[in-house]
């Protein structure tokens, strides 16, 4: 029903709050400050489609609740290319982090999952490109997008974590600094720029 709040799906594992913390790191990619801050469950549930959460039952055995994980990331995986072929960018951007988040209590860091991480990068990459050429308007998006990705290609001994390999991580974070290069070219920020 409409006026009952969902219930939040059980704890998660080390690994779901690492990447989450990845990906709601702000960076400022003028001043290079970083602030990190944990995705809530609020903000999780949120990034969820409504029937996902409507339909998780109340209680569930772990061997259950990973099956029913690895099936919301499966629909968030649907709702992510109906978002990207509608053009909704925070629709596909959402379920996309929503659908790495549940596989995160599921599987692990695995070859899979870096895989899905770095496709998730090079979306960022390529929405905050898309951003940019809207102009002024689209440079807020573009920033926090690369902010993000950002965050998933931070060396391990910055963020604790290997979510990449190196090479991948390597080759991603290459392509965001040039990125926040133009970015910041097209604010008129031509000194910031060359920092990146």
């Amino acid at each position: 029903s409409q006026g009952s709040p969902r219930a939040p799906p059980p704890p998660h594992s080390e690994l779901w709050h690492a990447v989450a913390r990845a990906i709601s790191s702000q960076r400022d990619p003028d001043i290079g400050d970083a602030r990190r801050a944990a995705v809530s469950e609020a903000e999780f549930c949120a990034r969820l489609p409504a029937a996902l959460l409507e339909s998780r039952p109340e209680q569930l055995s772990e061997g259950e609740d990973e099956v029913w994980r690895a099936g919301a990331a499966a629909l968030c995986d649907a709702e992510h290319q109906r978002c990207v072929a509608e053009d909704d960018a925070a629709g596909a951007v959402g379920s996309a982090e929503a659908a790495i988040l549940l596989l995160c209590d599921v599987s692990g860091v695995d070859a899979e999952l870096s895989a899905r991480l770095g496709e998730l990068v090079g979306f960022y990459n390529k929405r905050a490109v898309k951003s940019m050429e809207r102009g002024r308007e689209g440079f807020a998006w573009a920033k926090l997008l690369l902010g993000r990705a950002l965050g998933l290609t931070a060396r391990p001994e910055r963020c604790g974590r290997v979510f990449l390999p190196k090479d991948a991580r390597l080759r991603l974070r290459a392509t965001t600094l040039n990125n926040l290069g133009c970015l910041c070219r097209r604010k008129g920020k031509a000194h910031a720029a060359l920092k990146h």
